[in-house]
């Protein structure tokens, strides 16, 4: 998500040497994710295949104090429902888990109540060796782990909780902005149900801090988009770095569009 000084080097000046575009200008994940939500403040808590991020961006500014990340992501509800799968013997490939994933699988409003509910509606599927099944349990279970992490083993903060978290650290006079303007992004926030259990979520942490809660879900390519955003503004060519200025300077100049 963050790249290192030598990293944004290389890109300089790939894209100036290699490429020969006229201007360039690098930007973060989360700041372009508040960017494609049409805002300059927000929490931007990201949900891809590899992990989750919390990131408050204040005025355009990240808050890196405040940044935490965590290993749950769409791969770990892909291995949660393999695992699941497999305990049924029921015998499946890769084509499968992905279309489960994302036709039928959700977050269910309430896990505890949902598991005990012999009435929970189902699902058939049709599997990639033709043995059709009818899945209840096995649709809402694998994301359960977003919240609950222990159901792996695992010891660490579910995503709800990391939110709070990152807002809590963020200067006082920044949390209420930020609980108003939270943008849920990357592809595993497309999750049936996911904005509605982590706004109960988070009410039921700390209930004064989200009273005025909003979460924005902007799930498919909000990078791009934010980045596309930045890049037609009337001020954009003040803030980006010029090729022309990029050879006249050199490495003093390079150095000064990179941060620390």
């Amino acid at each position: 998500m963050f790249s290192n000084k030598q990293h944004s080097k290389t890109i300089y000046q790939t894209l100036f040497e290699k490429f020969s575009v006229p201007v360039a200008y690098q930007e973060i994940k989360p700041v372009l994710c508040v960017y494609s939500a049409g805002r300059v403040t927000a929490l931007s808590a990201f949900l891809g295949h590899t992990g989750f991020s919390v990131a408050p961006v204040y005025e355009g500014c990240l808050i890196s104090s405040a940044l935490k990340r965590s290993s749950l992501g769409g791969s770990t509800i892909s291995n949660r429902l393999a695992e699941i799968l497999t305990a049924s013997h029921v015998n499946f490939n890769n084509e499968d888990l992905h279309n489960i994933k994302s036709t039928l699988s959700y977050i269910s409003p309430n896990y505890e109540v949902e598991t005990q509910l012999q009435s929970t509606e189902g699902k058939s599927y049709t599997f990639y060796d033709g043995n059709t099944q009818y899945l209840k349990n096995e649709l809402f279970r694998p994301a359960e782990i977003l919240f609950k992490p222990n159901l792996l083993g695992l010891d660490i903060d579910g995503i709800h909780y990391m939110i709070n978290d990152s807002i809590m650290t963020c200067p006082m006079d920044t949390r209420n902005e930020l609980t108003k303007n939270v943008v849920l992004s990357g592809g595993t926030s497309a999750y049936k149900g996911l904005q509605e259990r982590l706004t109960t979520e988070l009410k039921d942490v700390d209930e004064e801090l989200f009273e005025t809660l909003k979460i924005v879900v902007n799930p498919a390519q909000s990078a791009w988009l934010g980045a596309s955003i930045l890049g037609s503004l009337s001020t954009f060519p003040d803030i980006a770095l010029s090729k022309q200025y990029y050879e006249e300077c050199g490495n003093s100049v390079r150095d000064s569009f990179i941060a620390p």
